[in-house]
């Protein structure tokens, strides 16, 4: 540990990000965006919708949403497929604008998630508390795990969790950079759909509405389609594998979230790159890996073959 922190050279300033994080995180997260998605509502009812504000909408919503299925999940919490460091250092830029957390924090708390599913360890379960499908179990695994002090996450001991947890990603020089930039590019993730707007409607108002649809908006809405896969795919869904948790696939979710939904072929295969292991499975990020490695920016994509398939599949 003390040699990746030498190597790194900014041990205390990653305490320092991480505990002014953890610290602002849960209000910040769920209460900021709600107001700015509330207001963004609001503007257009009252001024009207512009269109520059709904392609701001889509592009952030795009861009954050492969940034966190490809870039936090499948790149760096599970080594699911390599990438160059250039694009590494992309898809760690795309995830830190979802502002769901550092990219170093995210992977390392998810794998934490895959080493303890569904146990009392278990960072965001609804069943911490016992077997019982409650309301108070879903809420802790959507958002209200962020209030409670989850093991690494509060503590203060960011680096030795990370040591622990993700120490690949400590010795990886552009998602340790990435990860330090955290705050810029979440402001990056607010200005551009503010600039998206502007260019479409060149006044203060394009560029307003532009940011709050693009921006505070498509933070909500990111956010919460992407709790919901540790809510909602822990509670109702198909179970086709088994995987020793109840993580299941719920197909809506897994068109909105570009593949995520796809949780319980997620947890039985969890190094796989494809999360939609059917035909029938849409799997936006999965597909765009396949356009990375066509034009040879990804490799060695990992993915269970029928053989491996077949041992798991649940009568």
């Amino acid at each position: 540990m003390a040699i990746d922190q030498a190597r790194a050279g900014r041990g205390p300033a990653d305490a320092r990000l991480l505990a002014g994080f953890a610290a602002a995180l849960p209000l910040a997260a769920t209460v900021l965006p709600l107001a700015g998605a509330g207001a963004a509502l609001a503007h257009a009812a009252a001024y009207g919708l512009k269109a520059g504000s709904v392609a701001a909408f889509a592009v952030m919503y795009a861009v954050t949403m492969i940034g966190i299925t490809v870039g936090y999940h499948r790149l760096l919490a599970h080594r699911s497929f390599d990438a160059p460091a250039p694009v590494r250092a992309a898809l760690v830029c795309a995830g830190s604008m979802a502002f769901l957390g550092p990219a170093i924090w995210w992977a390392s708390l998810h794998r934490r998630h895959h080493q303890t599913t569904d146990t009392a360890a278990d960072p965001h379960t609804p069943y911490r508390g016992g077997p019982a499908r409650t309301l108070a179990g879903f809420w802790f695994a959507h958002a209200g795990w962020m209030f409670a002090a989850a093991p690494g996450f509060r503590s203060g001991n960011f680096l030795e969790e990370y040591g622990r947890e993700a120490p690949d990603l400590l010795a990886d020089r552009p998602v340790f950079r990435g990860h330090m930039r955290y705050y810029a590019y979440v402001a990056l993730g607010q200005a551009i759909p503010a600039a998206i707007g502007f260019a479409a409607s060149p006044d203060a108002a394009g560029a307003l509405q532009g940011w709050l649809w693009g921006g505070l908006l498509r933070t909500f809405v990111v956010s919460h389609l992407i709790w919901c896969v540790n809510s909602v795919t822990h509670f109702i869904g198909g179970r086709p594998y088994e995987a020793n948790d109840r993580s299941t696939n719920f197909w809506p979710l897994a068109l909105l979230t570009f593949g995520e939904g796809w949780h319980n072929n997620h947890h039985a295969f969890p190094r796989s790159a494809r999360f939609g292991l059917r035909a029938r499975e849409l799997d936006v990020g999965g597909l765009f890996i396949r356009a990375l490695a066509r034009l040879s920016l990804a490799s060695k994509l990992r993915a269970p073959d029928d053989a491996a398939r077949a041992a798991k599949r649940r009568p």
